[in-house]
């Protein structure tokens, strides 16, 4: 559903952050952080959602980093 959504940037870096940053037609910008893995499991987790569009911004941009230097590659691993 994600990958061939052209909506949705969609890759992957070897770490260990769980973040996301959604735009919605209204004028939101939500970012979605949190210590969990997106599966089912029977740990404590924190989360924390913010609708604020600086801070989408911000990690809008840095990921965008990414994505760009990730183009035509696998994967980023960092060292």
């Amino acid at each position: 559903m994600f990958v061939e959504n052209p909506n949705i940037d969609h890759y992957f870096a070897s770490a260990h952050s769980k973040i996301m940053g959604m735009k919605t037609e209204s004028g939101n910008h939500y970012i979605l952080e949190g210590s969990g893995n997106l599966s089912f499991n029977s740990r404590i987790e924190q989360y924390v959602l913010d609708n604020d569009e600086k801070l989408f911004n911000f990690t809008k941009n840095w990921m965008n980093e990414i994505k760009v230097y990730l183009k035509g590659k696998k994967e980023l691993i960092l060292t």
